[in-house]
């Protein structure tokens, strides 16, 4: 394993370790997530997708249509000059057969290409998945840790959303109090024992207007035992009190009342294009890793044969320093089997760079990075030309884009709060009505028949 290899896998680890550091002022991982840690770091075993039966197979990925293209109708001849290494032997093989090489060039390959084969060998691993473009993409969205935390900032909004509209809502209050009083008096007039009970409760709305409603019915028992005076003792009293309080400047209007409502649903739309966002980012590097490695293994074959070549030529012109062949171009020679040598090398550690950087994009806990998997994508690339329409896809790119979408929207959100300012600014004036049917009686229920009587009624208009 090099340390390109190791480094991927230690980042995640080490930022867990300095997260738990700084929000929990030590290490205290206990022993559920150590368990957890080391079972998604142990493999399993998954369907793979089976094998190509044929090297010059149509690709998985077609076109439909027809499309102008200078590239050579048959795109299996194109894919038999660059194959991935899995299918490297197959296709020399077919090239000396489709190809009308001379027995003196066909000795020659015949001679390279067991050599690149050999290469080749030194990228296989004993573990191997065959993952097609599609189920990689399945991966990455099922597992990403981005997007799972971000697929919660939607319903969150949502659940803000019903919060802000139970501002309209009925609501319903009650209280019970009991005030027992016992104090001197100067008057015989006036009694020194009271015992006052309050029963009360009622409803309260917020109209679209900014109004407030408020319905209250109390029920009130006073007990003045020892005193002689009262005509009721006890004595109860019923009152149902309907108030309505209406602004006329500060907090008056539709729009400031549904101002934080409209405020919540545009946040939810900025948050749901955020998520959105954060799924074609990474639905679009997974997608990039993917093709990078395709690019990266078949850049093996290619690179191995090149090797291959370069050494049959080393041992050729070796063979004839004796004969006709300089040191000079024995000691260039030398030097390009040298520097096709650090060629391959280099193209070995892309295709494991790019391995490691799909597996981290994919993040499945079946493709553990510490299992060593050689990935062999199934797909292929696209050959034909694509006939697009730019000034649509422009058009498309305003409509649709989630940075444009989420833009507009903040525009919408700083409109809203600048109403809002505006309207806070207003000075505060209400207008308030409020009528009270009064009810007296030695019991409750002779009070409460008198209150509904419509009797006694104070009314009061204020602003």
């Amino acid at each position: 394993m090099t340390i390109n290899r190791l480094t991927p896998g230690l980042l995640p680890l080490l930022g867990m370790v300095m997260f738990l550091g700084c929000h929990f002022g030590g290490n205290q991982l206990n022993n559920a997530q150590v368990e957890q840690y080391e079972d998604r770091m142990v493999a399993r075993e998954f369907d793979p997708v089976p094998e190509p039966t044929a090297i010059d197979a149509p690709p998985p990925v077609e076109l439909m249509g027809r499309v102008a293209t200078t590239q050579p109708s048959d795109q299996a001849v194109l894919w038999l000059h660059v194959p991935d290494p899995t299918m490297a032997a197959e296709s020399f093989e077919r090239r000396l057969q489709i190809t009308n090489f001379s027995d003196e060039v066909k000795k020659e390959y015949n001679q390279i290409y067991p050599n690149a084969r050999k290469y080749i060998g030194e990228i296989r691993r004993d573990k191997q998945v065959r993952l097609t473009l599609a189920d990689v993409l399945q991966r990455s969205l099922a597992n990403n840790y981005q997007i799972h935390i971000d697929s919660f900032n939607p319903a969150i909004s949502t659940a803000q959303v019903v919060q802000a509209e139970a501002a309209f809502d009925v609501a319903f209050f009650a209280n019970v109090s009991r005030d027992n009083r016992n104090q001197p008096t100067p008057t015989q007039l006036q009694a020194s024992d009271r015992d006052t009970t309050t029963v009360s409760g009622g409803i309260r709305k917020l109209l679209a207007t900014g109004a407030a409603v408020t319905m209250t019915q109390t029920m009130v028992r006073v007990d003045n035992p020892g005193f002689a005076f009262n005509t009721l003792n006890p004595s109860w009293i019923q009152a149902f009190v309907a108030e309505i309080r209406q602004p006329l400047l500060r907090n008056f209007g539709i729009d400031f009342s549904r101002s934080q409502i409209n405020l919540r649903k545009t946040e939810r739309v900025i948050n749901r294009e955020a998520f959105r966002a954060t799924v074609i980012d990474s639905l679009n590097n997974t997608e990039r890793a993917y093709w990078d490695l395709v690019f990266a293994r078949r850049d093996v074959p290619i690179s191995a044969e090149i090797l291959a070549q370069a050494e049959r030529t080393y041992a050729q012109i070796l063979a004839r320093i004796d004969f006709d062949a300089y040191k000079t171009l024995l000691s260039r020679s030398e030097a390009n089997v040298a520097a096709q040598e650090f060629n391959y090398a280099n193209v070995k550690a892309r295709v494991r760079n790019a391995e490691d950087i799909l597996l981290n994009a994919i993040n499945d806990p079946q493709l553990p990075m510490s299992a060593e998997y050689e990935i062999i994508p199934v797909d292929n690339p696209i050959t034909a030309g694509i006939i697009r329409d730019r000034y649509h896809e422009v058009e498309i790119a305003l409509q649709r884009r989630p940075e444009l979408i989420q833009a507009r929207h903040s525009v919408d959100l700083t409109r809203i709060n600048l109403g809002i300012a505006k309207n806070q600014a207003l000075p505060q004036v209400d207008v308030v009505y409020r009528a009270t049917f009064n009810g007296l009686g030695s019991n409750a229920s002779r009070a409460f028949d008198q209150e509904t009587s419509g009797r006694f009624v104070d009314q009061f208009v204020g602003v």
